[in-house]
């Protein structure tokens, strides 16, 4: 004859049942998504070089005598040397006596050398009209012949000149805008340095106009 179950078995089995499939809810494993991580990208810039140019300057020399100079930082001549500075140069200028032509006058520069050595000189000289007694370049440099170019030594108290035309400021009418100078600044072919040279005339403001021609030393 069977035996009933016991009244406290049936809920101890369930419990029983009950732990069970909570432990296997348990025991199972949650998959998680895998982390991305982002790879490192190496970056590079790349700067465009830039080139600095120095403001072109001009310093302005002051009259004082036909053999005295001063530094500049632009220099008018051309040509080469090994010696005929400002320092050792006396640099004077005159008219030709009758010469000359419609419109213009012919003139001279002269370069004595005053040193106590030999020294060469050989090209263009630079020159311009100046003026407001400070030395204030007036109107456009002088412009070069075709002259042929040959290298000249002078030995102590020798001169060489360069010849130096003169266009009247008449000729240029209202373009011109006439003023008066105080001389030239004179540029040694090859030199870095001026020297001014007294001559008081007309010159033209115009930047434009060439009133001056020069030749090489010769």
């Amino acid at each position: 004859m069977p035996v009933p179950s016991s009244p406290a078995a049936l809920p101890l089995a369930l419990v029983a049942g009950t732990m069970v499939v909570t432990v296997a809810a348990c025991g199972g494993s949650t998959a998680q998504a895998p982390t991305a991580t982002s790879p490192a990208v190496a970056t590079s810039s790349v700067v465009a070089p830039t080139t600095s140019t120095a403001p072109a300057t001009s310093a302005a020399a002051s009259p004082t005598s036909g053999s005295s100079s001063t530094p500049s930082g632009s220099p008018g001549g051309s040509g080469s040397g090994s010696g005929c500075g400002v320092g050792s140069l006396k640099i004077t200028y005159a008219n030709d006596t009758g010469g000359g032509g419609a419109g213009s006058v012919a003139g001279a520069l002269t370069f004595r050398n005053t040193g106590s050595t030999a020294c060469t000189l050989s090209g263009f000289p630079g020159v311009s009209f100046v003026g407001g007694g400070n030395g204030t370049q007036v109107g456009q440099a002088a412009t070069r012949t075709d002259g042929a170019v040959k290298e000249r030594t002078l030995e102590p108290g020798k001169a060489v000149k360069a010849a130096l035309r003169r266009t009247q400021p008449g000729n240029y009418g209202d373009d011109c805008g006439q003023t008066k100078v105080d001389g030239f600044r004179v540029f040694p072919p090859g030199s870095t340095e001026s020297a001014f040279v007294a001559f008081p005339t007309t010159g033209c403001r115009s930047a434009d106009v060439p009133l001056l021609q020069v030749g090489p030393v010769g």
